[in-house]
């Protein structure tokens, strides 16, 4: 028994490469575009394509501008995954969701998938940027909530080798006079690049420990956590 609990991980952090990428590759371009437009508004040097200065000045600040919330999202982003966002305990799963959710998914497939990129991701973007922006204002984009589920009210998972949904019944603690703790319905899915290890390893840890109750006994237990759900700003340093 014990040589198989070792097999599997209980805490799983997720990929980062994708947001230091961002931050790495964006946020330099970004200060160089800000530097190039004050630069330019100051009349001390001439875009390259002939535009006036003050042409070039304004174009470089607004291209800054509208890329600077996708750096300070992935710099959050890059901060908040340093610590777990799965982890395994002895009454059920402990989820971390960070930031906003986004709130349009396009899932196609093949030559059509690639179609409805090239003409219609434009347009999403035009739909979802504000969007974005309202995030960032509101301090929606740093947001962390952390779910538990009983291993009890979670239901039968559908995994694929791309993807992976969890889905069951979770408490919910809206106020902190309220006596019933209402119960709230709820489902999220991972995909191939959502962890820094191999979602196979993730499914398998999962399903290991819901389908043999008797194995989750040497687990740590969260019974000293006050709520349930717990939703709060910048507070990826708690849990």
């Amino acid at each position: 028994m014990n040589t198989k609990l070792k097999k599997y991980a209980t805490q799983f952090y997720g990929r980062t490469w994708m947001v230091w990428a961002c931050v790495l590759l964006l946020g330099p371009l970004v200060a160089i575009w800000f530097v190039m437009g004050i630069v330019f508004l100051l009349g001390i040097g001439e875009p390259p394509n002939g535009d006036s200065a003050l042409v070039g000045g304004i174009t470089m600040m607004i291209v800054a501008l509208l890329a600077l919330p996708f750096v300070i999202e992935s710099f959050f982003l890059v901060l908040a995954r340093q610590r777990p966002i799965l982890k395994i305990y002895r009454e059920g799963i402990w989820i971390r969701f960070l930031g906003a959710e986004p709130p349009l998914r396009l899932e196609t497939k093949g030559l059509i998938q690639e179609a409805l990129l090239h003409h219609v991701a434009p347009l999403i973007f035009l739909i979802t940027y504000p969007v974005k922006i309202w995030q960032l204002l509101t301090l929606k984009t740093f947001q962390t909530r952390i779910v538990y589920l009983h291993w009890e009210y979670i239901e039968p998972s559908n995994s694929t080798q791309a993807s992976y949904t969890i889905s069951g019944w979770a408490k919910v603690k809206n106020n902190d006079f309220e006596q019933d703790v209402p119960m709230k319905y709820l489902t999220t899915s991972y995909e191939g690049d959502s962890f820094g290890t191999a979602l196979r390893k993730v499914v398998e840890t999962i399903e290991f420990f819901w389908r043999n109750p008797d194995t989750r006994e040497t687990l740590p237990s969260w019974q000293d956590e006050e709520l349930l759900i717990h939703n709060d700003t910048f507070g990826f340093d708690k849990q």
